[in-house]
């Protein structure tokens, strides 16, 4: 019997999908530090860090979504995991809809914050250097 990991502004993914978001996280992150790197060692203007947001808005939503069990695109479509294996959404109400798209904007804006703040540190960063 399938497990049912579906719980309304909780849990929309199962553990492979947590895993994939964590590595993507990592990947991401590590791409940002590169690239902030390698803006530092040529010496690049600090309007050149912003490209940086993406790197760092990504890796903070793949974090989230991992930390949280949360899948904000699956939760903005009224989707569950890709799994047949669990839970199926499409039984939620539209109460319980409206609670996976608050949690995935509330969790959006979180991401965006920590890119935004990583952007202008790392710009702060190559204006100072």
């Amino acid at each position: 019997m399938a497990e049912n990991y579906y719980t309304p502004g909780v849990c929309n993914i199962n553990p492979k999908e947590v895993a994939y978001r964590r590595k993507f996280g990592i990947g991401l992150g590590v791409a940002g530090i590169v690239g902030l790197v390698l803006a530092l060692l040529v010496k690049a203007p600090a309007l050149l860090g912003l490209p940086l947001f993406l790197l760092y808005w990504l890796s903070a939503i793949s974090f989230m979504q991992a930390k949280n069990h949360f899948c904000v695109s699956y939760a903005a479509s009224g989707q569950y995991n890709k799994s047949a294996d669990y839970a199926d959404v499409a039984q939620a109400t539209a109460d319980q809809h409206a609670i996976d798209k608050a949690k995935a904007r509330t969790m959006n804006i979180q991401a965006v914050l920590i890119g935004a703040v990583s952007t202008a540190l790392a710009c702060l960063l190559l204006a100072v250097v």
